[in-house]
């Protein structure tokens, strides 16, 4: 039975103000203040503290949470440990042995100087005061920074290539790190007495994987172990190491302690806060936390009753009740974003597995308007600003709207597999593609829907299509030949023919068609095909290595876009022919939606990111803008002047159309280009240096004065 299902007008009670992190040329629009793995944080007070992460990704707050700051760190490495000294003075390091510090609070990090040892993952960090700071690797490397960088020493690790998950100094002459493997259950336990000069091994047969280690004070020390068949373990030592005794046994995976004094500390596992008064006798559950919290990383208490957990989709908790009870310190929504619908640039849509996101003003603000609470979340398309559809149930439900999403029927369940791809060429006619590889079309905007017979080829499975009226054009996998195939029809699929069998991949992804027939398709190999005569034949434009294409949106037959896992934009302005990489600050991209001059990706943990294409800057040519053309007068007539101190660079205007209609070499100083054959209207330019990278877009328009 189909029922009416109403929101309420847009005035939510799910919705949130704005905020944003800009980074390179993209404005963070979901969540607040990052969608990065956090991994490690320090605080110098109730107030004031630093969270790092995943790309680089360093958030600082001042008054406890309420609101963050991202502060730029110079590099994409994950970024896994925080430690600060005072107000002013910190150290962070991370992947590929990359370290940085701050004398001024983090308004500015300088990477230290003099580490040029291996591209070595620093896992652990203790600062014994600014001019002494160790770091534990992942393959057992200990590493000691004298003088803010100016001395280096590195201990090998001697065979035991394991990870350090901890490094603690109980006074400056003393040392211990240990770690382990998750595998082997081997542990990494070393101990110097002279300075962190000389380690030796500490040989502890009843020690497993040791998950972290915390000393209170000279003599006081406490660790996790976990051994395979045994339970898991708290150690307790009072004589600055020589002896550990067991305290106490457990079986719910803790993996990190904090202390603040002998007696009080707590614990943290995936779903709870554990807290002992006794020095680690007896310990008392202080939090459930499952639900608010997905997948905690780091916990830091400030106080006994104030203390902070950040997360792996980057939210940030605070609890000022010792642990009893939390309230979530960030804002968003932080479900993967599986859609994204763009039919103006004000009027947005995104679909996770619980929430229907959507957006009246381009994305500043995004709110939750799912009608009903979801349950698998998968698909969503409009076709215009009011009629759009979504797919619930993990993809099989059906849900339509014709007033712009103020009210919608349930369809209710349309297929018997879920819905990999949704697509309507207007109001009324829409395809889907499942899982199985079948398609279905519909001509009353999904409300029936009649199962399209593919090309009778055993093995075949339908990826994704694209149509022109009663034309449909199938890209297909077939797994028994392991091929990847095109198959056209020009009679809504009475009939098949088979159109291409040689891209030389076995499988394809997605296939897109301009208004003005060029086709694409994505495949494996991280590769893009283009064809320009309706799917005759196909050319490779583009195979990326350096990450997977998640994703690729064709505006038209010249501005090209694709997505990456590592959350990298690839993006053309001409057909294809070259390419540019942009970093959109966001790890896990999936989808990406552009509307003119406009465009969004969206990800993992609820990112939705949103970039000017007109101002799109590369990774190549940040920090570049010092030698900035002036481009004049703007709006113009029959010339256009450009002035760059650029040398051996060169114009490239386009029509809005995407194609080139000028290719001008630029002198180094003031160049005059004759626009007169040029009809009045909106272009576009893009200088490129003598590299053939770009460094500068825009818009230009000739007469409307």
């Amino acid at each position: 039975m189909k029922t009416t299902l109403f929101t309420l007008s847009f005035l939510l009670l799910f919705s949130f103000p704005l905020f944003s992190q800009v980074y390179d040329d993209w404005e963070l629009q979901n969540p607040y203040p990052t969608s990065n793995l956090l991994s490690d944080m320090s605080f110098v007070n109730d107030s004031t503290g630093w969270i790092v992460g995943e790309k680089g990704t360093i958030i600082k707050t001042t008054d406890g949470g309420e609101t963050w700051e991202t502060q730029e760190s110079g590099t994409d490495y994950w970024l896994m440990n925080v430690a600060f000294v005072d107000e002013q003075t910190g150290f962070a390091s991370g992947n590929n042995s990359f370290v940085i510090y701050t004398t001024d609070g983090g308004e500015h990090w300088e990477q230290m100087p003099g580490f040029q040892w291996y591209a070595d993952p620093l896992k652990s960090i203790y600062v014994v005061n600014p001019d002494t700071v160790w770091f534990g690797s992942w393959n057992g490397q200990i590493y000691g920074c004298f003088n803010y960088g100016q001395e280096w020493i590195r201990i090998p690790p001697g065979g035991d290539y394991l990870a350090i998950n901890s490094i603690q100094f109980p006074d400056k002459m003393n040392g211990w790190a240990a770690g382990g493997s998750y595998s082997s259950n081997t542990p990494f336990f070393k101990k110097s007495n002279d300075y962190g000069q000389t380690w030796t091994k500490v040989q502890n047969d009843s020690l497993g994987n040791i998950l972290d280690m915390v000393f209170t004070d000279t003599v006081t020390g406490y660790l996790i172990s976990s051994k395979y068949s045994f339970p898991d373990m708290l150690w307790k030592t009072t004589d600055k190491g020589d002896s550990w005794h067991v305290k106490h046994t457990f079986s719910n995976d803790w993996f990190k302690l904090f202390f603040l004094d002998n007696n009080t500390g707590y614990s943290l596992n995936y779903n709870q806060i554990n807290k002992t008064v006794d020095g680690g006798n007896n310990w008392e559950q202080h939090s459930f936390y499952f639900g608010i919290i997905f997948t905690p990383q780091n916990l830091f208490f400030v106080n006994d009753s104030t203390g902070y957990l950040c997360d792996y989709n980057g939210m940030v908790a605070k609890t000022e009740d010792s642990g009893n009870s939390w309230e979530i310190k960030t804002k968003g929504y932080y479900e993967t974003i599986y859609s994204l619908s763009f039919p103006d640039e004000e009027n947005g849509w995104a679909i996770s597995q619980t929430r229907l996101l959507h957006t009246d003003n381009g994305g500043s603000r995004w709110n939750d308007v799912a009608p009903m609470p979801l349950s698998g979340g998968r698909n969503v398309t409009f076709f215009n600003k009011n009629n759009g559809w979504f797919t619930d149930n993990y993809g099989i439900s059906l849900y339509h709207t014709v007033n712009g999403g103020q009210s919608w029927d349930a369809i209710g369940t349309v297929a018997t597999t879920f819905i990999s791809k949704l697509y309507f060429s207007d109001s009324l006619t829409g395809w889907y593609c499942t899982v199985s590889g079948d398609i279905s079309r519909t001509e009353d905007a999904g409300y029936h829907w009649t199962e399209v017979d593919k090309p009778h080829i055993d093995g075949l499975m339908v990826k994704d299509l694209v149509t022109d009226g009663n034309k449909i054009w199938i890209a297909c996998n077939n797994d028994i030949l392991s091929e990847a195939l095109l198959y056209f029809s020009e009679d809504n699929g009475e009939n098949w023919e088979l159109y291409y069998n040689d891209f030389g991949i076995d499988k394809v992804y997605r296939i897109l068609r301009t208004d003005d027939g060029t086709m694409f398709i994505s495949g494996e190999n991280n590769k893009i095909f283009k064809s320009v005569d309706n799917g005759h034949n196909w050319n490779v434009i583009y195979q990326y290595t350096s990450s997977g294409i998640m994703n690729i949106f064709a505006v038209n037959s010249s501005e090209i876009y694709a997505v990456s896992s590592r959350g990298k934009l690839l993006y053309s302005h001409d057909g294809g022919t070259t390419w540019h990489e942009s970093e959109s600050g966001c790890r896990g991209l999936k989808e990406l939606c552009f509307f003119e001059d406009q465009g969004w990706v969206a990800g993992e943990s609820g990112a939705i990111a949103h970039v000017n294409t007109l101002t799109l800057n590369t990774s190549e040519n940040r920090n570049e803008k010092k030698d900035e053309a002036l481009i004049y007068p703007n709006p113009g007539g029959n010339y256009l002047n450009v002035e760059t101190g650029l040398k051996g660079a060169y114009l490239i205007l386009f029509s809005l159309n995407g194609n080139k209609v000028i290719t001008e070499k630029l002198n180094s100083g003031k160049t005059v280009i004759n626009t007169a054959t040029l009809p009045d209207g909106v272009y576009f330019y893009e200088i490129m240096s003598k590299e053939n990278i770009p460094v500068q877009t825009g818009k230009w328009v000739k007469g409307y004065r």
